[in-house]
């Protein structure tokens, strides 16, 4: 079984407490670091988790296995991943010094918690990526919108969140946000859902939960050494594990047509299907312009030469599409069904061709392709981390745990 470099231990040792902290019980050791029983029991009630204690310690090894692998990919050298934890550390200092003796009491920021969705976002998206990414969130956040609740939502949807997706409802007292979002959200109204905002991490929603407003005025407190390092941990790890999953998430075009190539028989359908554009205009003679521009672009271009300014004048829909699925297609390409052009735009013509029984090639179902590699890919990486990344666990600590204690 390959070992984690010496290095990696002793960095990783660095940011747990139990290696400052002699006092704490040791809980587990995954892939060689240890984890104490007052982290673990710090993270479930932190987290305010439904799950049960086993639940819990499982999905802790996870997240110690993934930081483990990031280790090994070197991803705690990235010049992102040290800035962040340096501004980590620096709003940890600013609200210790707030919340100093000599500053004046206020109540606010303990009086609430907020509610909080990230759908973290690689640095490296293509632009039909990002605007994947946009319309999900947008749909995501009319969803919880018409809910009203964010902190509801969350509970309710939580075990289907994607690898990508984070949600917790805590203390307002005990973020580290991104930077750039605390003004915008100290200045969301209680119960109002914010629009999806953006910052390095990805897109996010927030929302400040009413119900959980404690009442009377409350002097926010100091975090107590424990909990800084434990806070700190968490952050560390959760960085790594999202810049991990950000990692895998970044796949070449070589690769997809590697992947292609291989499991290309999957990708085979039952219905022909139709690969090309249709265009809808006012204007017949407009349409017929563009018909005659696009005929005589490579039909490999299309894609590209859809988005062009000589074209805006006239909807254009490049696409592949089935059998059934657009009566414009079904009446004009495979002759069946009736299509009657709406009256803002009467001209419809489709150009194109037909594809019997398989794609041309990946890009005809490159978001298919994309999910189908990432998965297999994920599924690896978990093989290598349950064998490279050894859990040793205290049974008998483990017993001493219970879902009502706290630090």
């Amino acid at each position: 079984m390959k070992k984690i470099g010496s290095y990696l231990v002793s960095v990783m040792m660095v940011w747990t407490v139990q290696a400052q902290t002699t006092a704490d019980t040791l809980l587990m050791k995954v892939g060689g670091v240890p984890v104490s029983k007052d982290e673990f029991v710090y993270a479930y009630h932190k987290n305010q988790s439904q799950l049960s204690v086993d639940e819990f310690l499982a999905r802790m090894v996870q997240r110690k296995r993934e930081v483990c692998m990031a280790y090994e990919w070197k991803l705690e050298q990235a010049s992102f991943f040290c800035q962040q934890m340096e501004a980590c550390k620096k709003q940890l200092r600013d609200e210790e010094n707030r919340l100093a003796p000599q500053a004046e009491p206020t109540a606010q920021s303990a009086e609430k918690r907020l509610a909080h969705f990230c759908m973290r976002m690689p640095q490296k998206l293509s632009a039909d990526e990002q605007k994947e990414a946009e319309t999900r969130m947008d749909s995501l956040y009319q969803s919880i919108k018409e809910q009203k609740s964010l902190a509801m939502w969350i509970q309710e949807h939580r075990s289907a969140f994607r690898v990508n997706w984070q949600g917790e409802v805590l203390p307002w007292d005990a973020y580290l946000l991104p930077k750039g979002l605390s003004e915008q959200i100290q200045k969301l109204p209680v119960g109002e859902l914010s629009c999806p905002l953006y910052s390095s991490a990805g897109l996010h929603l927030f929302q400040w939960v009413d119900s959980l407003v404690e009442k009377g005025p409350v002097v926010p407190r100091s975090l107590s050494e424990k909990e800084k390092h434990f806070l700190l941990q968490e952050y560390h790890d959760g960085l790594l594990t999202a810049m991990l999953a950000d990692s895998l998430a970044y796949v070449s075009e070589e690769a997809l047509a590697k992947y292609y190539k291989k499991h290309k028989k999957q990708y085979y359908w039952k219905l022909p299907h139709y690969k090309g554009v249709i265009l809808r205009a006012k204007d017949v003679d407009k349409l017929e312009e563009v018909v005659d521009y696009l005929e005589k672009q490579p039909r490999d271009k299309w894609r590209e030469v859809c988005v062009d300014s000589v074209i805006q004048e006239v909807k254009v829909e490049y696409g592949l599409f089935s059998i059934g699925t657009r009566s414009e297609v079904d009446k004009q390409v495979f002759g069946q069904g009736t299509f009657i052009a709406g009256t803002d735009y009467p001209y419809v013509r489709t150009i194109g061709k037909i594809l019997k029984k398989k794609p041309e090639n990946y890009l005809d179902v490159r978001d298919k392709v994309r999910y189908d590699y990432l998965v297999e890919r994920q599924k690896e990486m978990q093989r290598e981390m349950e064998k490279q990344f050894k859990v040793e666990i205290d049974e008998e600590v483990l017993k001493t745990v219970n879902n009502h204690e706290a630090l």
